[in-house]
Formats: structure tokens, C-alpha cells, sequence
């Protein structure tokens, strides 16, 4: 209920006493972090504590690549830069045509310029990947030239 909450009524004071019930069960589940992550953590600007959360859920299924990559989108929302490269290559070994980790690593974060980046956008082969390697990098020279 804390997801219908928050991402259907915009109701951030319900949400936040519906996750806070869930997260404070005994067993709490790698979806409900996920949810609590994306769907109310991080909308409210709580970076930082939706990245935590989000590696909570990892946790709980370190070999699930869907995770390890929306994992690698919290990090570099929170700054945490090196673990998001990190996690986004993680995912990339566990399923190397899933396109998530390829676009975070192919959007520019700093650092994530490699070879598994944006090369690895184009080697998938899916056009749109490319597509988003390409306005990656775009966005990163209009970023250097606005200085």
C-alpha cells in the first residue's frame, strides 16, 4: 500500500507510514526494498538512504541482475560513483544483454566511460542502445561546454 501511496496518490505522509509498517516486519522482501527504494526514498531526494535500501535488496538476491542494475541507478543518483561502475559491470556478467546496466554505464556517469560502457551499448546490438550511447555522449560535451 506504501506504492500506491506514494507513486498513484502522491500521498508522501501515508507512504511513509505504510513502508515504514514493512520495513519494520520480520521479513521484508527484496520487492518491498525495491519499492521502498524507487518509489519513495528516492523521489523525496533521499538518495543516499534509497541506495542503501536498494543494496539491502542485493542482498537478499545477489545473482538477481535486475536488481544489481536499478542498485548501480541508486548509487550514481547518491554520488557513489565507483560502486554504481562497480555494480552496473556485476550485472553485466550475470546477463550481459540486459540493457540497464549497459545504459548506466553508457550515459556518462564520471568515470564509467570504458569500453564496457558505451562499446558495450553498440556490441548488444539493439539500435535504441546505441541511441542512448550516442545521447550520452552528446549531453557530456554540452555539459563541458557549459563548463
Amino acid at each position: 500500500m506504501g506504492s500506491v501511496a506514494a507513486a498513484n496518490d502522491y500521498n508522501w505522509n501515508e507512504a511513509a507510514e505504510r513502508f515504514r509498517a514493512a520495513m519494520d516486519a520480520p521479513n521484508v522482501s527484496a520487492d518491498a526494498r525495491w519499492a521502498h527504494a524507487s518509489l519513495y526514498l528516492s523521489p523525496l531526494g533521499r538518495l543516499t538512504e534509497s541506495a542503501a535500501e536498494m543494496g539491502r535488496a542485493v542482498e537478499q538476491d545477489p545473482l538477481n541482475d535486475v536488481w544489481r542494475a536499478v542498485w548501480s541507478a541508486h548509487l550514481t543518483n547518491a554520488g557513489q560513483v565507483t560502486r554504481a561502475i562497480e555494480e552496473a559491470h556485476t550485472a553485466i556478467e550475470l546477463d550481459e544483454g540486459h540493457f540497464t546496466p549497459h545504459f548506466i554505464l553508457g550515459r556518462g556517469i564520471p568515470g564509467g566511460r570504458t569500453p564496457r560502457g558505451c562499446g558495450s551499448l553498440v556490441r548488444t546490438g539493439a539500435p535504441h542502445r546505441a541511441v542512448a550511447c550516442d545521447t550520452g555522449r552528446a549531453a557530456r560535451r554540452v555539459a563541458l561546454q557549459a563548463g
